[in-house]
């Protein structure tokens, strides 16, 4: 007999074919007729008896007083309580050398972020413009140069405007060097080459950058690098700049002094540690030392927009 029918058979929920048959078993087998009366004993012991208990009568009153007499006890507090620690000023020492030390570290590294987040516009800048000057080299056979008739700064002013770009493209966003435009003396060379400038150019050509202004061929002509020909840079950071028309030693103020960009006459840019190109060439001044053309075309001087030529 499975436990379920003995479970069934002790609380009265067999009929009465199924009770007479458990009964049968009962009588045939004595062990499984004990098993069937330990069961019954215990559940026995689980059936309402029908008694009702009554609690105590004093069992309110004695419940009210208990918790009276909870809510009149004073809380007994330690023997010893931890005293707050006061503020010493050793502490404020400790902490203020804390915020230095991490200033130390944070203001060097956001400089140096901010430095290379300059160095990826401004090379942002040269490809832009690299596009216009390749459209033009295309065109012409030679990338933009200084002439007489049309010196570089408005040369340059004019293809940018005419091609509807942004003159600021024209000048690095760190250049810290270059002529203020706000004080231009009247009558100046700088003067001068300004009004032949469109107005809308003038913001790209305060910090302008510099431009390769060509080299002199055989006949003494100025005439412009071929993108074909050697492999030369076509436009840079501008250098430092000396009042009226020089060019300090050094690398360009536009990046800390730590190396300029540079755009070479295959359109691609490349950072440069070092003003030298080739050997010994300064890409700021010819291979006589001046701010002027250069002698054949592996002789590059690259100069500001509105920088007087040396000649």
């Amino acid at each position: 007999m499975n436990p379920e029918t003995l479970l069934d058979f002790q609380l009265g929920q067999l009929d009465e074919a199924q009770s007479a048959a458990c009964e049968a078993e009962f009588a045939a087998d004595p062990a499984l007729a004990a098993r069937a009366a330990r069961l019954a004993a215990r559940l026995r012991l689980l059936l309402d008896d029908g008694e009702d208990p009554t609690p105590p009568s004093d069992l309110a009153e004695r419940t009210i007083r208990f918790v009276a007499e909870s809510r009149s006890t004073i809380l007994m507090r330690p023997e010893w309580t931890p005293q707050r620690a006061r503020f010493r000023p050793a502490d404020l020492a400790v902490a203020a050398s804390i915020l230095l030390a991490a200033a130390a570290t944070l203001v060097p590294a956001v400089a140096r972020i901010r430095e290379q987040m300059n160095i990826t516009h401004c090379a942002n800048n040269l490809r832009e413009l690299g596009t216009l000057l390749g459209g033009y080299a295309s065109t012409h056979g030679h990338f933009p140069f200084a002439r007489d008739d049309k010196p570089l700064g408005v040369h340059l002013a004019e293809i940018v405007t005419n091609a509807r770009r942004d003159p600021e493209i024209l000048s690095c966003p760190s250049n810290r060097g270059g002529y203020q435009l706000a004080s231009v003396q009247p009558e100046s060379p700088i003067d001068k080459l300004l009004k032949q400038i469109p107005p809308e150019a003038h913001p790209g050509l305060n910090h302008g950058y510099a431009f390769q202004v060509g080299y002199r061929n055989a006949m003494g002509r100025p005439v412009g690098f071929a993108p074909a020909g050697e492999l030369n840079p076509i436009v840079a950071d501008p250098p430092q700049l000396l009042d009226p028309c020089g060019v300090a030693d050094g690398n360009s103020p536009s990046h800390n002094r730590i190396g300029q960009n540079a755009l070479f006459s295959d359109l691609h840019v490349r950072w440069l540690p070092d003003r030298r190109w080739r050997l010994d060439n300064d890409i700021y001044r010819n291979r006589a030392g001046r701010c002027s053309y250069g002698f054949d075309e592996r002789d590059v001087s690259l100069m500001p927009l509105l920088m007087p030529m040396q000649d």
